[in-house]
């Protein structure tokens, strides 16, 4: 009993220790497996971790480049800002420069002209008081001179003395034309360099002498590209017209229009030599020796050609070489009543209405004959009229192409400047187109007006 109870004993103890083994060998299986789950779940998050620590590495080495790319560009940017200040520092210098030098050949070239318009000045004085002493002596003629001569070597005497008298009014006429084309011609430089531009695309420019002679001449001298036109003592406002249309149809981007008289050519052309010492008659006018220039140019702060009327020929049937005021003022009124009617303003729109060289008397028949179509040009005056004072006592006073351009030219566009008093200006310039040979043979006087609109921006 004792031995099967000890067996019993044995078995249940060899058992419990199985049973126990058995246990113990299963517990630190389960362990294990715990932990190598819970470590692939480590690894994978690690794995999940590394990943997203590339992504960001990945996303930073782009950024780093995007970075560095912009900093370049800013680099780069700020070379080309410091580059950009430099050429703009460089240019403005250049342009200070410029304008120095513009002031320099403005400077050298006004006193130029200074100096023709001096000589010419004291010629014209000389030319005025011999002209003068013949008016005043014309009861004695060169025949009466050479004929009152009692003996043959007297006659011979007052022969060359005639020749010597005719000698010096000729070289004096023909410095008087010289000084003439050269005013001309310094006045489109000057207003050249004023505008401030290296060359001038064509130059609109006649003159009244024979195939406008002075023009052409003054041409040659600047080198220009040249156009010439004539319109008798309307060239100015011609000019103006066809330079604005050319400029404003983009097919030129400078212009200058130009022209000029002298008074000894224009007599001798077109009445008497002086040498014969006629006598003009009270409703004649001076022609003036003189010339000028504008240039026209698209854009800029000064004067705008703003609209214009291209004149008829109109023939009041005036044959009178010495009353060109009565011949033209009809194609004054009709070319200005045309403007009123094609642009439907008023005479009153206008500060002023400006024609060429009317002169005196032809300024009154101009108005007389506004007045009887309902027009009021109360506002009206003639270049001809203020060119000369009072004091010259130049008959009906001046004429001749020169007349309107140095008017216009000078006085007016600086009384079309900001302060000079003027915001509208009409200049309808006047002309005359007869010739020696149609005069000869009798035939009235045929004229012609141009009218250009000169207006102040606001």
């Amino acid at each position: 009993m004792k031995r099967k109870t000890m067996v019993s004993i044995l078995a249940g103890a060899l058992a419990l220790f199985m049973i126990l083994g058995l246990v113990l060998s299963i517990l630190p299986a389960s362990v294990f497996a715990a932990s190598s789950s819970a470590i692939k779940d480590e690894l994978a998050e690690l794995e999940a971790e590394a990943e997203r620590i590339q992504q960001e590495k990945a996303d930073l080495a782009q950024q780093q480049a995007q970075n560095t790319a912009e900093t370049e560009d800013i680099v780069t940017r700020k070379m080309e800002i410091d580059q950009e200040i430099k050429l703009i520092h460089d240019e403005m210098n250049n342009i200070n420069a410029q304008m120095q030098t513009y002031n320099q050949l403005i400077a050298e070239k006004q006193m130029e002209l200074d100096d023709a318009q001096a000589r010419q000045d004291q010629l014209n004085q000389q030319y005025k008081e011999r002209i003068r002493a013949m008016e005043e002596n014309g009861r004695i003629s060169y025949w009466s001179v050479l004929f009152r001569a009692r003996s043959f070597s007297e006659f011979l005497g007052n022969v060359s003395l005639m020749a010597d008298i005719a000698r010096a009014d000729q070289a004096m006429l023909d410095e008087l034309n010289a000084v003439a084309q050269e005013i001309q011609t310094a006045q489109a430089e000057l207003a050249e360099e004023k505008a401030g531009l290296d060359a001038v695309d064509a130059v609109f420019s006649g003159d009244l002498l024979n195939q406008i002679i002075s023009a052409s001449f003054a041409a040659r001298e600047t080198g220009f590209p040249y156009l010439g036109i004539y319109s008798a003592c309307s060239t100015m406002s011609e000019g103006l017209l066809l330079g604005a249309m050319a400029v404003d149809g983009g097919y030129l981007d400078t212009a200058a229009a130009a022209t000029g008289s002298h008074f000894s050519s224009a007599e001798r052309q077109y009445r008497f030599p002086l040498e014969l010492g006629t006598t003009r008659p009270p409703q004649s006018q001076w022609k003036v020796t003189g010339a000028g220039c504008a240039v026209l140019k698209r854009g800029g702060d000064g004067p705008a050609v703003t609209c214009g009327t291209v004149g008829k020929v109109v023939d009041f049937g005036v044959s009178d070489v010495n009353n060109m005021g009565a011949a033209m003022a009809p194609a004054a009124l009709d070319t200005l009543l045309a403007h009123f009617r094609d642009t439907g303003r008023s005479p009153a729109y206008y500060d002023l209405i400006l024609t060429g060289d009317l002169g005196v008397l032809g300024s009154r028949i101009l108005k007389d004959l506004a007045w009887e179509k309902g027009a009021d040009l109360s506002n009206h005056v003639d270049c001809g009229e203020i060119v000369y004072t009072v004091a010259e006592d130049e008959f009906q006073g001046g004429s001749g192409a020169g007349c309107s351009a140095v008017v216009f030219n000078s006085y007016i566009l600086s009384k079309l400047r900001p302060g000079g008093g003027l915001r509208r200006v009409l200049f309808a310039a006047t002309g005359a187109l007869l010739s020696t040979v149609s005069s000869g043979q009798g035939e009235s006087i045929p004229c012609i007006s141009h009218a250009v609109a000169v207006e102040r921006g606001e």
